[in-house]
């Protein structure tokens, strides 16, 4: 039974590198097309779900060398405090957050003002 696995795969700098790790991943038995987006980060693989698992496809890719999370879940799929925290660790405001937003504008050395036509 064929399923599409899309997982996360960091690290890449070029079509070259994202070429290699195509080629590796297509060694493992029962996948049948890969594609490797270095600029997303991501690659979607179409296996034999009996034959190579989530697991395999990630050990594959770190074998080459580069870092993967595994599995890439849509932001819709995500549990809501998940994403807040990440939000969070990455310096982020939630929405709704009004007093830190005006908190952090009130530091700003330069408020932004109308822009001048000329």
């Amino acid at each position: 039974m064929n399923t599409t696995s899309v997982i996360d795969v960091s690290g890449l700098v070029s079509s070259l590198s994202a070429r290699g790790v195509e080629k590796q991943l297509r060694r493992l038995p029962g996948v049948s097309d890969v594609q490797v987006n270095y600029v997303g980060g991501g690659a979607t693989v179409v296996h034999d779900a009996t034959l190579t698992n989530v697991a395999a496809l990630q050990a594959q890719v770190e074998r080459c060398g580069y870092h993967c999370r595994g599995e890439s879940v849509p932001d819709h799929l995500c549990e809501p405090h998940a994403k807040d925290a990440m939000a969070h660790d990455m310096g982020h405001v939630p929405f709704g957050s009004t007093s830190l937003l005006l908190l952090h504008a009130s530091r700003s050395k330069s408020l932004p003002t109308q822009c001048s036509r000329t």
